[in-house]
């Protein structure tokens, strides 16, 4: 974390022999939609020295926002530890830190597709953002895994990188989903399926909570015939029609996780 103690720059500790893990051992273990929050953890055995790294970002409107070159400077990641980055600068707690601090821009989560890398400097202390082999980590997510062309604008690099399977490979969500976890944090090269998206429990409407059953349903139907938003399941969205109803049913047929 930012303690204040002095931190060895990368390329001083290199060539002094100082030891700092793989960068590509750290890993983002977590992305938050709703509160756009990344979680950064380093997977590795020893510290990593997080000065020089740096964000790209990307979605389905706006392309290339970067952090600065300076934003984590001070700040290293011992073995199993994780920091948690706040797009939406609401950070709370030593483990958590704004985007602001960083410096720079960030694009905005958007749920239609949103691409994020972090890379790590080389030798010199420089980030190449078209060079693949400096990313560390990289994932992109959209919405039901649909293809977007202005999103993935740093995947082909990804993959030449070895970081990202497949170009055309998106983390599939839905307007619903509340966060990704990394599932396969031992591999560099990460595809979709190494992601576990969870999703609330949209059916579970009346008490008692985590449990669905008539109650529930006698909830639906209320929504539905007010023509409250919160009935509205499925698209077209601002619209509450047949839709939204076999979209509640699916989700009630699922169950609760």
């Amino acid at each position: 974390m930012r303690t204040g103690s002095f931190i060895v720059p990368t390329t001083l500790a290199l060539a002094c022999g100082a030891a700092f893990g793989a960068p590509r051992d750290v890993k983002m273990a977590s992305f938050d939609i709703d509160a756009g929050v990344v979680e950064l953890t380093n997977f590795g055995s020893s510290g990593e020295d997080l000065s020089g790294w740096r964000f790209c970002s990307s979605n389905s409107s706006i392309v290339l926002r970067y952090s600065e070159r300076t934003g984590f400077d001070g700040t290293s990641l011992a073995p199993g530890e994780s920091i948690f980055v706040h797009l939406n600068n609401d950070a709370s707690g030593a483990d958590a830190i704004d985007y602001s601090s960083l410096g720079g821009t960030v694009a905005p989560v958007d749920r239609t597709a949103y691409a994020i890398g972090i890379y790590f400097p080389n030798i010199n202390g420089d980030v190449s953002f078209s060079d693949g082999n400096q990313i560390a980590d990289f994932m992109q997510f959209s919405l039901n895994g649909a293809d977007n062309t202005t999103a993935n604008i740093r995947t082909d690099e990804a993959v030449d990188g070895g970081v990202w399977a497949v170009l055309n490979d998106w983390i599939s969500i839905t307007n619903f989903s509340s966060s990704i976890e990394l599932i396969d944090t031992a591999s560099v090269l990460n595809d979709s399926s190494d992601y576990q998206v969870n999703e609330p429990c949209l059916a579970d409407l009346a008490a008692p909570f985590g449990a669905l059953n008539f109650f529930d349903v006698a909830a639906y139907i209320t929504l539905f015939n007010a023509g409250d938003p919160a009935a509205d399941f499925a698209a077209p969205f601002g619209l509450i029609n047949f839709f939204d109803i076999s979209a509640f049913i699916t989700q009630f047929n699922a169950g609760c996780p």
